[in-house]
């Protein structure tokens, strides 16, 4: 009976808690938060000085301050790389999901000087009408674990301004 009751309790708090960040979340303001993934690959090397790569990520966010908009959001992205004698190209869209089932889908290019560009296209819900700026920094990738995947962070940082 006691678990009955405290999970009840955990329920109600939990809650209250999301009732209370609904009616709090500000219309506009800065974000900072981590985003961690695995990658799988699937190479094509045809020729000498060839190469491209699909690839398919996911992973979660972590903001700096817990409970922000972009907190614990998963995400799910598709990208493809290619390099032609020496010319690197990189981009690819992500659909992330937050805590409420709300989506936003955004793509990333690298660009030639090495940095990142994100664009948000599309949203469900809060981020349905959303518009940001992101200046996304690379961390350094993990040793690879199992063949084929890698395993990386960046960290996010920005404004949002919700519809």
């Amino acid at each position: 009976m006691k678990n009955i009751h405290l999970a009840a309790m955990i329920f109600a708090i939990s809650a209250l808690q999301n009732a209370v960040w609904a009616q709090t979340q500000p219309k506009s303001g800065k974000f900072d938060y981590t985003a961690c993934w695995t990658v799988s690959t699937n190479v094509m090397n045809p020729i000498d000085k060839v190469v491209a790569t699909s690839y398919e990520m996911t992973g979660i966010t972590r903001s700096a301050i817990p409970g922000d908009l972009f907190d614990n959001n998963t995400f799910h992205c598709i990208g493809l790389s290619t390099n032609f004698n020496g010319k690197q190209t990189n981009q690819n869209t992500c659909v992330s999901v937050d805590k409420d089932g709300d989506k936003r889908v955004g793509t990333f290019t690298v660009l030639e000087d090495g940095t990142t560009k994100r664009a948000q296209v599309a949203g469900t819900g809060k981020f349905d009408g959303m518009s940001q700026t992101t200046e996304v920094t690379p961390y350094a990738a993990g040793h690879v674990v199992k063949p084929g995947t890698i395993q990386q962070c960046n960290r996010q940082t920005g404004t949002y301004t919700l519809k």
